[in-house]
C-alpha cells in the first residue's frame, strides 16, 4: 500500500501509525520509505555535505517486534556432533501461543551451555520474545520481581539418549561453554549423522522424525544403509508413498567425490576444503587415514 506525506510533520504520525498495526499484519515489515515529490519540500531539504544523498528521501527503521512470554518447559536436543542445545519451551501472557505476522513462536533453543547459564530460567520465568528477519525469535530474560522468586532449571547430568556423562568444554579464560554427548554410538548422533547427510548433499524430502522411526525399527544404522536398505520394508514402517520418495530422491542424485567427503562429518573437513582435499586423495585414501588417525597432518598443509 502507498501513502502519501505532502508535509514534513507528518512523517512521525505515519511512523507510529504503522509501528502501531505491524503486530497484527500477516506479513512482515521492518520499515518504511519516506520520498518527498513536492519541489518545494525538496528544494528545502537540499542533499547530504556532499551534494550527493538526498535528504528528501530516506528510510526509517522499525523496532524488533517483541512480546512477553511465560516459560513452560526445557528439554535437550542432541545434534549429530553431539552437541547439546536446551531448549525453552514459552507461552504467551495469556497461556496462549505468542503470534508474530501470522506465526506461532512457542520454544527457542539456546545455542550454548553458557547461554543457558547466563539466561538461568526456570519454570514460569518471564521473557522478552522478540521477533527479527521475518522467522528468527530470540529470547532474553526480564529483570522483574516475579523472576528473583523462581528455581532456575539445571542442566542435566547425562544424556537423555543413551545415559553417558556429559562433557563441558572449558575455554582459554577458564568458561565453561558447550555441552555435549560423547558417545558417538548414540542413537541421536548416529540419526543425526544421516539426517546431516542428506542435509549436505541437497537430497530433499525427508524429515528426521521420519530417519528416527526408520532407524528405530533397525532398517537403517549407518549413511551405507539409504543405498542398500530393503525400501519395502521401509514402506511398512513410514508408508509406501514417503519411503518411495526417499529412495527416488537418493537413486536419483549425482554423487561428486567432494561433496560425499563433505557431508560425512569429519571434524574440520566441509564441503569447500573437500574440493581441495580430493584434487590430492582418492574418498578410500581419507577413509584410510581417518582409521590411522593421520587424517589432519596429511591434509593440514593442503
Amino acid at each position: 500500500a502507498f501513502h502519501y506525506l505532502k508535509e514534513e510533520n507528518r512523517i512521525e504520525e505515519y511512523y507510529d501509525y504503522v509501528q502501531s498495526i505491524r503486530q497484527d499484519l500477516e506479513f512482515m515489515i521492518d520499515g518504511i520509505v519516506v520520498e518527498f515529490l513536492n519541489k518545494s519540500i525538496i528544494d528545502k531539504m537540499g542533499y547530504d555535505n556532499l551534494g550527493e544523498k538526498p535528504k528528501h528521501s530516506f528510510a526509517l527503521k522499525l523496532p524488533r517486534l517483541e512480546k512477553i512470554g511465560i516459560v513452560t518447559d526445557i528439554d535437550y536436543p542432541i545434534g549429530s556432533s553431539g552437541r547439546i542445545t536446551p531448549r525453552i519451551w514459552y507461552t504467551g501472557e495469556d497461556g496462549k501461543p505468542i503470534v508474530f505476522n501470522g506465526c506461532e513462536m512457542n520454544k527457542q533453543q539456546i545455542s550454548s551451555y553458557k547461554r543457558f547459564k547466563e539466561l538461568n530460567l526456570g519454570l514460569g520465568s518471564r521473557i522478552l520474545v522478540s521477533y527479527n528477519n521475518d522467522c528468527l525469535s530470540y529470547i532474553s530474560k526480564i529483570n522483574c520481581p516475579e523472576n528473583e522468586e523462581i528455581k532456575p532449571f539445571k542442566f542435566i547430568k547425562r544424556c537423555p539418549i543413551c545415559n553417558s556423562d556429559i562433557v563441558i568444554r572449558v575455554n582459554d579464560k577458564r568458561i565453561k561453554t558447550i555441552a555435549s554427548c560423547p558417545n558417538e554410538e548414540c542413537d541421536a548422533r548416529v540419526i543425526g549423522k544421516i539426517n546431516n547427510f542428506l542435509v549436505k548433499m541437497d537430497i530433499k524430502g525427508t524429515k528426521e522424525n521420519t530417519l528416527e522411526k526408520i532407524y528405530n525399527e533397525g532398517l537403517m544404522t549407518t549413511i551405507k544403509d539409504l543405498f542398500t536398505m530393503d525400501y519395502n520394508d521401509v514402506s511398512n514402517v513410514v508408508g509406501e508413498k514417503t519411503a518411495l520418495n526417499l529412495k527416488k530422491a537418493v537413486e536419483s542424485k549425482t554423487y561428486f567425490d567432494y561433496e560425499i567427503l563433505g557431508s560425512l562429518m569429519i571434524d574440520g573437513i566441509g564441503i569447500e576444503s573437500s574440493k581441495v582435499i580430493m584434487k590430492n586423495y582418492t574418498i578410500d585414501d581419507i577413509i584410510d587415514m581417518k582409521k590411522k588417525s593421520v587424517i589432519i597432518e596429511n591434509i593440514s598443509q593442503l
